[in-house]
């Protein structure tokens, strides 16, 4: 009876939660068995030869990973990466690879991962060594770009950033691979190796012949100096002389004619008095003797003087370059672009005595360091004709003030330190033909007030660290052409507080504006250079950008 009650119990059970004509209810709970369990149990798939095979060589020879969007941002790593990334203090940013990169790898993986986005092309760096726990490796970072166009089921595009280690044993076992092979080219290399050492031998003579050319040119350079500031003197004592002999000459015609007037008026007084016996010679008769006693002086040093004019000339083959001197001592004039180009050949370095320096028209070039540390040099006149200031042309030239660039109508490029430590510059007009200012052109030009750019300026790349250290530029509206501003550009620009930076600006370098305590804003016309890795790098705090 009791196992019966138990049946229908159980029946009872099942027909409650039976589904009547197939269908749920429409309103209300479904209620389900509290002791209704699936258990199901899945055995594991036995993995194959090649699985096996495949899992082990990417635990031993598989490199680690990170994928990225283009602006850096963390979307999955792969393998060990903690030699080369490492958590970036603070609450945002902290998945981006370029702040979590470690310093020694973050410029080389900036400057990869920017070529990568930008050509939509794989890209790879040098070899950078790192120090490890117990070796230094040698790293290669690649990035690979994964774009949505090769692929129909990707709505975005990433960037698959690779880690290549190269640890020291490869490099030893390279070094011994081509140590082998010299040892089995040992007879080659002997021959080559001597005939190395005949060219060194060589070059070492070529070597000691140019320096007693240099030793020569320097004495004839002196030599030529000494002949020019005799030939001044001889000129200027010439010139008096010849003044002198003017007022002689012109003396003595007064004396001729007053004497040969008194000539005829005084045998009329002497005629009643010819016993008495005569005077003393009149004084108008000394003087005119002293006269051409000094009237023959006169003209027998002048004559001196050209006797060694002339000798002067014969010895030096009556060179007109050597006859050719300078208005003033401290003025650098040049007859026409040719002899200036003679000149560059030797340079004016460390002369300390150049003033002013005026080029001819006709000069396009400015050799590299022509001018380099003439510290006393103060004024320099341009041709129009000029394109090119090569690097470290006025370098150092600390008391340059006058710098006026304004008639150079075709000067495209200013090279590398060509104006660096010129401590006078205050004011800067760069003229509208220029394309690019190199690395360090103006660095530590402190007097630096006004930097004015023209209306057409052509101006398209500022290299890096052009104008740091100018601690007095306060306001700079750069020209819209401009494409490229380099590392550290405005690096320390104390008294900087405002600037315009062009709607066709495509790369701004780390730490362009570090040091910039007074910068409050920055305009910005093209606003994709704020999706640009690592744009605000050493930005200094609290920048408004508008």
């Amino acid at each position: 009876m009791e196992d019966l009650n138990k049946s229908k119990h159980v029946f009872q059970s099942k027909n409650k939660f039976r589904l009547k004509n197939r269908f749920l209810p429409l309103t209300g709970r479904l209620d389900w068995p509290s002791f209704f369990t699936i258990v199901r149990s899945v055995k594991p798939k036995q993995k194959t030869v090649h699985e096996l095979t495949q899992e082990a060589l990417l635990k031993v020879y598989a490199a680690s990973g990170v994928l990225v969007d283009k602006l850096g941002n963390i979307r999955y790593v792969y393998g060990h990466t903690g030699l080369f990334l490492e958590p970036a203090q603070g609450y945002s940013g902290f998945n981006n690879v370029l702040k979590m990169a470690r310093s020694k790898l973050r410029r080389d993986l900036h400057k990869t991962l920017h070529q990568a986005v930008t050509r939509q092309t794989a890209a790879s760096s040098a070899l950078i060594p790192i120090k490890g726990d117990r070796e230094t490796v040698s790293i290669i970072i690649r990035v690979i770009p994964l774009l949505r166009k090769s692929s129909t089921a990707q709505d975005e595009d990433f960037y698959l950033i690779i880690f290549e280690q190269k640890p020291n044993h490869q490099v030893a076992t390279d070094d011994l691979s081509a140590l082998s092979k010299e040892v089995a080219d040992r007879p080659q290399l002997t021959q080559i190796t001597a005939e190395i050492e005949t060219a060194a031998a060589k070059l070492a003579d070529l070597q000691k012949e140019l320096d007693n050319t240099h030793l020569e040119l320097e004495l004839s350079r002196n030599q030529l100096q000494a002949v020019k500031l005799n030939t001044v003197r001889a000129e200027t004592e010439l010139q008096t002389l010849t003044e002198k002999i003017t007022i002689s000459q012109e003396q003595l015609q007064t004396l001729s004619d007053e004497l040969s007037h008194a000539s005829s008026i005084e045998p009329l007084a002497a005629e009643p008095d010819q016993d008495k016996p005569n005077p003393q010679p009149l004084p108008r008769a000394e003087g005119l003797d002293t006269i051409k006693h000094e009237l023959l002086m006169a003209s027998q040093a002048l004559q001196e003087k050209n006797d060694i004019l002339e000798k002067m000339n014969a010895s030096f083959g009556n060179d007109p370059e050597l006859i050719h001197t300078n208005s003033q001592p401290h003025e650098l004039n040049f007859k026409d672009a040719n002899e200036f180009m003679m000149a560059a050949n030797h340079g004016y370095r460390h002369d300390n005595e150049i003033k002013l320096v005026h080029i001819p028209e006709g000069v396009d070039v400015i050799k590299r360091s022509m001018f380099y540390k003439c510290t006393q040099l103060e004024t320099v006149i341009f041709p129009s004709t000029l394109k090119t200031i090569e690097d470290f042309a006025f370098y150092g030239c600390e008391k340059l003030n006058n710098l006026n660039l304004n008639n150079c109508t075709v000067l495209e490029v200013i090279g590398t330190s060509a104006f660096e430590g010129c401590l006078s510059i205050t004011d800067l007009a760069i003229p509208d033909s220029l394309i690019e200012i190199e690395e360090a052109a103006f660095l530590g030009c402190r007097a630096l007030e006004t930097l004015q750019f023209q209306v057409n300026c052509q101006l398209e790349i500022l290299g890096s660290h052009v104008f740091k250290d100018c601690q007095k530029l306060e306001k700079i509206i750069l020209p819209d052409q401009i494409k490229h501003i380099g590392i550290s550009c405005f690096y320390n620009c104390r008294n900087l507080s405002e600037i315009h930076l062009p709607k066709e600006l495509e790369t701004l370098g780390e730490y362009a504006f570090f040091g910039c305590d007074a910068l409050t804003e920055i305009k910005l016309t093209n606003k994709k250079i704020l999706k640009q890795p690592g744009f605000s790098v050493g930005f200094p705090d609290g920048v408004k950008l508008w």
